[in-house]
């Protein structure tokens, strides 16, 4: 796409993917979503299409075979992102980090053959609600107005400079979906050591570890404090997996280190990325608006 293209909300839709985790009914009306599979056993479901998350956790409570995800078929991709195209001058896709998954190479194809001229794909470097985030202050880019090159540049700054921090009740499921990344240092017998861990570089790696589960929120709480900047207006997203009553404790002590904070959105997190988080965990992710270019 010429990077001097202009694009805004009523021209451009936002193609994002299912793990976003952003509820539909908190995505404007110019976004469109590439549903991910997954699968029990030989039964693929599509997010947010076949299953949403109530019915993925209760399949996996249930499930004799730990469930799996794949990346979407560049006909699913091709169908979204031409479907946008047909309501739309142009597309803009953002697809989980490239580091965890080839959907980002797959949006890349789908443009060569639906025209580069009408597409441009970004690497969020991220995923779950951190992804959904990023998105989100895109979409008050392009609801301001702005060529290609600018939100490209912004994409590129929100990709390196946004931070997500998480914990889960077991490794269990990330390491044998291989999205494990670097936190393959605190995996294995922790025992009543809870691991904190962060999205960095576009993987999952670990920040800290914790004596007991009464640390970890003061631990999540010093890790935005750092993590952040008090004088400058910070945009946050919560999510969690079957644990809505953490989401008031993240408001707290968000609220408490960065008052000034404007809250996105929450909400569950879905199949993609439960299936490799598993129930119990709960993810705040937060960024800084890119410096006036």
């Amino acid at each position: 796409m010429d990077p001097g293209r202009r694009l805004d909300a009523a021209t451009t839709a936002l193609v994002i993917d299912s793990a976003a985790d952003v509820p539909p009914e908190a995505r404007p009306a110019n976004w469109r979503v590439v549903p991910i599979p997954v699968s029990f056993g030989d039964r693929t479901f599509l997010d947010g299409v076949d299953i949403d998350a109530a019915g993925f956790y209760d399949r996996l409570a249930h499930a004799e075979r730990m469930p799996t995800t794949a990346q979407p078929s560049l006909a699913s991709m091709t169908e979204v992102i031409g479907g946008a195209l047909d309501a739309y001058d142009t597309a803009v896709v953002l697809p989980l980090s490239g580091h965890m998954s080839g959907t980002v190479e797959t949006a890349r194809a789908a443009a060569r053959d639906l025209g580069e001229d009408r597409v441009m794909v970004l690497e969020s470097g991220s995923v779950t609600v951190a992804l959904g985030l990023i998105a989100f202050r895109l979409q008050a880019r392009l609801e301001a107005g702005t060529t290609a090159g600018d939100l490209a540049q912004a994409a590129a700054h929100l990709s390196a400079d946004h931070r997500a921090v998480f914990t889960l009740e077991t490794l269990e499921y990330l390491q044998r979906g291989g999205r494990i990344g670097r936190a393959q240092a605190v995996a294995g017998s922790l025992l009543r050591v809870r691991p904190v861990l962060q999205i960095l570089d576009g993987e999952v790696t670990p920040w800290s570890r914790v004596r007991g589960a009464h640390k970890v929120l003061p631990a999540v709480e010093e890790f935005v404090a750092g993590h952040s900047e008090a004088d400058r207006p910070l945009h946050v997203a919560y999510g969690h997996t079957r644990r809505p009553e953490a989401l008031a404790d993240l408001r707290a002590l968000v609220g408490r280190v960065r008052p000034q904070a404007v809250e996105a959105f929450a909400g569950e997190v879905g199949p993609t990325v439960g299936t490799h988080a598993g129930p119990g965990a709960f993810v705040v992710a937060f960024v800084h608006d890119p410096p006036p270019s």
